[in-house]
């Protein structure tokens, strides 16, 4: 059951950050007992913005010290080893390159802040060391690194980088200070370093990209217990106030695309994270499915808000479907938020064995002694939900209601596939809606089952 506290652990932002107009989520803020709401105000107030920052730090820190050692490694190399005089550059880019600020996959980004920063420094020493320094040196010298940068085409990175290097030899470094091609070099030596270091001295990617895959799921369980309440009060404001943070939720979902594809990139490039590989496409799978669970949230927040305000009172039998997807979500998610479970999520359109080992979760709310999770409990549960969604639960229901059963059938399928289970084995858990559906069903019998 999820308690009126255990209202999620994702992580909150302000209208700045995910690029929200403020007044909606002044309006979703207004509402005191939604829960989805009750997460924003948790996250604007200062003190948990000050903790927010705090966790940024935490999660961050071996970014920083990669970056930091990158440098220093790419600076001892170009001066000592290789003799050059003043190497600049090596540092420049081996720490720009593990720029700790951007989500998501460093390789690429790396590369093309190497590639542009190589690519303006030799285009700015040749051209700045046959035509001399100056004003129409430097445009000239810009316009160059810029058009062959835009002509390799390897993406914006390379041409900002390019131009700015060749304005750091125009300006600050001009021809004459160090031998030709030697900032070239070593501009090439620190971003390769930076690559290396990321390799040797790898993030943790596991509990990262876990935590932001729950983060969704708890943040759409949040927002199907507001429409929930808020159907069976006939609360408009309350679904409204739910509606609001799922339109903001894209900035979690980003993040959770993201951060899976950073961990994705680590396994493969770093030999300490190879034997993780198997464990990350599993994981990768998810992110689909999840993606579609919070867009399907989304259009069942908003026909549930049109219900309520054309004075349709849904059906109890309907308003407990929607509650139950969250309360599946919810499971879902404590399944997910324990980084031994991630091993025993069984690979794609497999079912669970028996022999599954158990994740455990600690609920939000401090209960250490919370019931362990099982893949098997999870598709249980979903199967159960499932077998109730039968079409005479919206027999003679207003266009409104079959939009929210439907779904709710959806959120299953979506839910299901995050457990392991292929679209079709997902799909085949509902009953069926028409005499001969594509895939045939295979629901379970309440009634023998016993519940």
């Amino acid at each position: 059951m999820i308690t009126g506290d255990d209202h999620g652990g994702y992580d909150r932002r302000t209208p700045r950050d995910v690029g929200l107009d403020a007044t909606e989520y002044l309006e979703a803020l207004r509402h005191p007992a939604s829960r989805a709401a009750m997460a924003l105000r948790r996250r604007m107030r200062p003190r948990t913005r000050f903790l927010h920052g705090v966790e940024r730090l935490r999660t961050r820190w071996l970014l920083v010290i990669q970056a930091a050692l990158a440098a220093g490694l790419a600076y001892w190399f170009a001066l000592d080893v290789l003799g050059h005089e003043n190497p600049f550059f090596a540092p420049m880019a081996a720490f720009i390159g593990l720029n700790v600020m951007v989500e998501g996959p460093r390789l690429k980004f790396s590369l093309e802040l190497v590639l542009g920063a190589a690519l303006g420094v030799g285009v700015g020493d040749v051209i700045f060391s046959v035509l001399g320094p100056g004003v129409w040196q430097l445009t000239v010298g810009v316009l160059v690194a810029m058009i062959i940068g835009v002509f390799v085409g390897r993406g914006p990175l390379v041409v900002n980088q390019a131009a700015s290097s060749a304005v750091l030899i125009a300006t600050i470094m001009p021809p004459g200070s160090t031998l030709a091609y030697d900032r070239m070099i070593d501009a090439l030596v620190g971003g390769l370093i930076g690559v290396v270091v990321m390799a040797l001295i790898p993030r943790n990617p596991v509990s990262e990209a876990r935590r932001t895959v729950a983060t969704v799921l708890d943040l759409g369980a949040d927002v199907l217990y507001d429409v929930a309440r808020g159907l069976e009060d006939r609360d408009a404001d309350r679904i409204r106030a739910g509606l609001q943070v799922a339109r903001a939720s894209q900035a979690d979902v980003t993040l959770m695309d993201r951060t899976v594809a950073d961990g994705v990139e680590q396994v493969q490039l770093s030999p300490l994270l190879w034997s993780h590989r198997r464990q990350f496409r599993s994981l990768a799978r998810l992110v689909h499915p999840v993606d579609n669970a919070l867009r399907n949230i989304r259009v069942l927040a908003r026909r549930a808000m049109t219900a309520t305000e054309d004075n349709v009172t849904a059906s109890d039998e309907l308003i407990a479907l929607v509650m139950g997807v969250s309360q599946s979500a919810h499971t879902v998610r404590r399944l997910l938020d324990d980084a031994p479970s991630l091993a025993e999520i069984p690979e794609w359109g497999e079912l669970p064995h028996d022999d599954s080992k158990t994740a455990t979760f600690a609920a939000v709310s401090g209960e250490e002694d919370a019931e362990p999770v099982t893949p098997e409990a999870a598709i249980r549960e979903l199967r159960i939900l499932a077998a109730r969604m039968r079409p005479s639960v919206v027999e003679d229901a207003s266009l409104s209601e079959v939009v929210i059963f439907a779904q709710c059938r959806s959120l299953v399928v979506d839910l299901l596939q995050v457990c392991g289970l292929s679209r079709l084995s997902a799909v085949a858990a509902l009953p069926p809606t028409v005499p001969r559906p594509a895939m045939p069903p295979e629901v379970w019998d309440l009634d023998e089952d016993g519940d």
